[in-house]
């Protein structure tokens, strides 16, 4: 639609109301597009009309009928080329911000570090994943302790969750049908169950529908797939097995622990919060899903080009944050990595990024 729209139409307006509840029943992201076919492949681009509007929707749409351009922090009008919509998802920034998102840009992107994963998909949760005293202790070996979404919070994991994904995997490897058949209690409850699950996880039987094998069981960063704002968790044992949510590992053989220490800070900082505000997909009451083509793209700073003092104290206090749960550590470690990326005041101010006060 969005190929249709560019090729034979101009886009006269478009109106973003996602942050306002329009329809009182319906969680939905609602946009108003005005767009004027083209009637010769010569004439002029006109300028479309940009409204973004978190508030006062009635004097928005009045500034937009009225051709006047306005700023304020409730709505902002303003016009935009042509060349401003393109094949990728529409992005709708003001002029100032898309001068800062062209500077990140610029930078260094999460996926030239790490590699994004989405988590396992068992085929049917409530087969494979159980309680820890439902699991045989002497078969343990197939199971792997599982981290829901709500469990994971900034910086940490907990010690324990109190559940245990089936999963009959290691060293990156299926264990073989006929040692599964050995563990008579896990292959008993694997036949009971059998016709309960989905024709999907059925064709997949006695392994489940997705166990990304190879890279989950390693140390990682980990974060719900529906978030508020950033809630990035480093799993440093590689312990946690988890489920559809994004999960982030070195892209080179070696486990860096101290590279996912630095990322884990970049994640959860303000400048993220704004990217993933901006360009991830929106859901109802102001959540937005992490989807891992979104978090390749996150713009990051390069770790090698960092004076080597600056990243051992961010990820000295990603070490406190973690130890302590402080979270008054965040803001000191928040305002390093706004260093880390060159921000300047008025960006700063841009995304509401807090100033830390060294006085």
């Amino acid at each position: 639609m969005r190929k249709e729209l560019r090729d034979q139409f101009w886009l006269r307006c478009v109106v973003d109301l996602s942050a306002i509840r329009v329809f009182e029943d319906f969680s939905a992201y609602i946009v108003l597009i005005i767009a004027q076919k083209k009637s010769d492949s010569s004439e002029a681009a006109p300028a479309c009309r940009v409204v973004r509007c978190q508030d006062f929707v009635g004097r928005a749409l009045q500034d937009c009928l009225d051709n006047k351009a306005t700023q304020t922090p409730y709505y902002s009008v303003f016009d935009v080329g042509q060349d401003y919509f393109g094949d990728q998802p529409w992005v709708l920034l003001g002029p100032e911000e898309a001068m800062f998102e062209r500077r990140l840009r610029a930078m260094s992107k999460v996926s030239d570090f790490l590699a994004v994963h989405e988590g396992l998909i068992t085929g049917c949760d409530k087969v494979h994943i159980l309680s820890y005293e439902e699991t045989p202790t002497e078969e343990r070996h197939l199971y792997a302790p599982f981290l829901s979404d709500r469990e994971i919070e900034r910086y940490t994991v907990p010690k324990t969750t109190g559940k245990m994904a089936y999963y009959p995997y290691r060293n990156g490897e299926r264990i073989a049908e006929r040692d599964l058949q050995r563990a008579k209690k896990t292959w008993s409850y694997l036949i009971e169950h059998k016709n309960d699950l989905p024709k999907s996880a059925a064709k997949t039987w006695p392994y489940i529908l997705r166990a990304r094998e190879k890279e989950l069981l390693q140390p990682k960063i980990v974060s719900p797939h529906l978030v508020l704002s950033p809630r990035f968790a480093l799993d440093t044992n590689g312990k946690y097995a988890v489920s559809r949510g994004p999960f982030l590992v070195p892209r080179a053989r070696e486990i860096d622990l101290e590279m996912l220490k630095f990322f884990t800070a970049v994640l959860n900082s303000s400048v993220v919060h704004w990217y993933l505000g901006t360009h991830a997909y929106r859901f109802s009451r102001g959540y937005v899903k992490l989807d891992p083509a979104y978090l390749r793209g996150v713009p990051v700073p390069d770790p090698l080009k960092l004076h080597l003092a600056h990243l051992k104290k961010i990820t000295r206090l990603v070490d406190d944050r973690i130890r302590t749960k402080k979270t008054d550590i965040d803001v000191e470690i928040d305002e390093l990595v706004l260093q880390a990326y060159g921000l300047t005041s008025a960006e700063r101010a841009l995304i509401g990024a807090e100033v830390l006060d060294h006085g």
